[in-house]
């Protein structure tokens, strides 16, 4: 029968103790030595234990997020409320609006040699291994972008070519069927024909 032992923490913490709880019947029956069922124990109790600590980490780190959302979610609300109460007051002036931060400010012109192009969402849309990656537009002033892909660590970038309208979607298949594969990501911004600007950031994800 084939081995089994589970991945999730959870699980894993409890496989781990079950095994605790029966080594030593166990042990007698099979004749193994005081020495291994020793080691057996030490890895469980030290597996257990990295288990714990992680498991109360995540729950700080949710109550945390908790907290935080709540917080800003309250403090939105209130400056929302107050801000459309400021803007409404004889003496406002869009100056004021500027200086508080309560207005958007003023684009200034587009230059294409310092904007970066930008991939705003990548996510592995269907099996075996095709990626969709939304991009920005820069509000009308570029063509398009140019997308690269880098499978593994140390592979070549591969110019995947234009698109003029998001999403760019990979079609290309896992290198081996059913075996995740790690991708990054870039693309430039193009302007009839020609790339300019500054790369943008690299994404990377799992593919499966």
């Amino acid at each position: 029968m084939k081995s089994y032992m589970p991945f999730k923490e959870e699980l894993l913490r409890t496989w781990f103790q079950g095994f605790l709880n029966n080594i030593d019947d166990a042990a007698a029956t099979l004749g193994l030595s005081p020495i291994m069922v020793a080691a057996l124990k030490d890895e469980a109790n030290a597996a257990i234990a990295g288990i714990d600590d992680l498991l109360a980490k995540k729950s700080a780190y949710a109550a945390t997020v908790a907290a935080k959302t709540a917080a800003v979610g309250s403090a939105r609300a209130f400056y929302l409320n107050e801000v459309g109460v400021i803007k409404r007051l004889p003496a406002y002036t869009e100056a004021i609006g500027e200086a508080l931060g309560i207005i958007p400010p003023a684009p200034g012109p587009f230059d294409p040699t310092t904007y970066q192009a930008k991939i705003t969402k990548a996510f592995n849309s269907a099996p075996n291994g095709q990626v969709t990656l939304r991009f920005g537009k820069a509000n009308g002033n570029i063509s398009g972008v140019r997308m690269y892909r880098q499978i593994g660590a140390q592979g070549d970038w591969e110019d995947l070519g234009f698109k003029m309208l998001t999403p760019f979607v990979d079609n290309t298949p896992l290198a081996q069927p059913g075996v995740p594969e790690i991708r990054s990501y870039r693309c430039r911004a193009v302007i009839n024909d020609e790339e300019v600007g500054i790369t943008s950031d690299v994404v990377q994800l799992t593919v499966s």
